[in-house]
């Protein structure tokens, strides 16, 4: 049997964008395939993605008119974009009865869970979608974190 992926999902901070972990996102990838992450065997199936959000970076920004930004808004796009990607089910909870996705993949969506690792503004952002969804994430590493909204 395969091991189960491990998905990464970097969240940058106020003022840059998903290029803040060009250099990082490849170390990772390339320390977990060497088994240098605490395991005991490595994991051939490892994913990191740098999520940008709307307004930074080679993302379009908003509409003008559209009601303003905030912080727990960004946690809904981690949201989408995991649903998307199908890494987490819009409508799972953790089940280890639940081997299969609807789609009929033999893996389950929430195997291992999601490890968020966010600088800055984005460290608010993980921390939002880890209180909502508690059953998709598994790890949290802040960088440079930022302290409690007003």
């Amino acid at each position: 049997p395969t091991s189960p992926p491990h998905r990464i999902v970097c969240l940058h901070g106020w003022l840059d964008n998903a290029a803040s972990f060009h250099l990082l996102a490849p170390a990772i990838h390339s320390r977990l395939m060497r088994g240098g992450d605490g395991e005991s065997t490595s994991n051939q199936n490892i994913h990191v993605l740098a999520l940008e959000n709307p307004g930074h970076g080679h993302s379009s920004h908003k509409s003008p008119d559209g009601p303003t930004q905030i912080r727990a808004e960004y946690a809904l796009y981690l949201s989408e974009a995991l649903i998307s990607l199908g890494w987490v089910d819009h409508d799972s909870k953790t089940n280890d009865d639940d081997d299969k996705r609807k789609d009929g993949n033999d893996t389950a969506v929430n195997s291992g869970g999601i490890t968020l690792i966010a600088h800055s503004a984005g460290t608010a952002d993980a921390l939002i979608y880890a209180a909502a969804f508690p059953e998709h994430v598994d790890k949290v590493v802040l960088l440079d974190a930022m302290g409690p909204l007003p």
